[in-house]
């Protein structure tokens, strides 16, 4: 009933959930599950399909569809929780969570890049540690990038990944920036990337 800042606490609930539960897992030798959750705000057209014999829920929207890429995308920064700059805009209170700019991305079926973060509030308790205290670094290692000096951007990501090699985001960012020392990029790049989630 919140928007965003209810959708946020509701996810970051279901990730600290998601915790306990893989304790238990944990204590029958079993793998932990992971879920990775995309948000996305907008509005959406919901209704009931079907008919007498089967009945089933559809929502049909951009904002969905948006969602769902997003969603997709936090296997790949290797994130549990991920927003659009617009979701993320329309928090009451963006200060109860802790952020991480990721960037833009391009999304299948999108024409506009979308701006997306991070929300770390959900992640395991060392980890979530780790990202709060090497979050000023994170943000001079993006700057960095973003102004294509690579060589300083890896090497601020390796500092980070060093603390905690549990932080695939900025493993991936390390990578990237590596890949992109040897390149030759035009006056146009923004560092946009060009994502194909199913």
């Amino acid at each position: 009933p919140g928007g965003s800042q209810d959708a946020l606490r509701a996810s970051v609930e279901m990730q600290e959930a998601l915790q306990k539960y893989n304790k238990e897992r944990l204590g029958k030798n079993r793998m932990p599950v992971k879920v990775g959750i995309g948000m996305q705000s907008g509005n959406l057209i919901m209704g009931i399909t079907g008919d007498v014999e089967r009945l089933d829920a559809a929502i049909i929207a951009d904002t969905v569809n948006t969602a769902a890429r997003i969603e997709g995308l936090s296997k790949h920064f290797g994130n549990s929780i991920l927003l659009t700059g617009v979701c993320k805009d329309n928090l009451t209170h963006p200060e109860e969570f802790e952020f991480r700019y990721l960037g833009l991305v391009k999304v299948k079926g999108k024409q506009k890049p979308i701006k997306l973060y991070e929300c770390i509030n959900g992640d395991l308790p060392k980890l979530y540690k780790h990202k709060l205290a090497t979050k000023k670094t994170f943000e001079e290692g993006m700057d960095l990038y973003f102004n294509q000096d690579f060589a300083m951007a890896a090497v601020t990501f390796q500092r980070i990944f060093k603390r905690n090699a549990d932080d695939h985001t900025a493993k991936l960012f390390l990578n990237r920036s590596a890949h992109l020392i040897t390149k030759e990029l035009g006056d146009d790049w923004k560092g946009i990337e060009l994502m194909s989630t199913k």
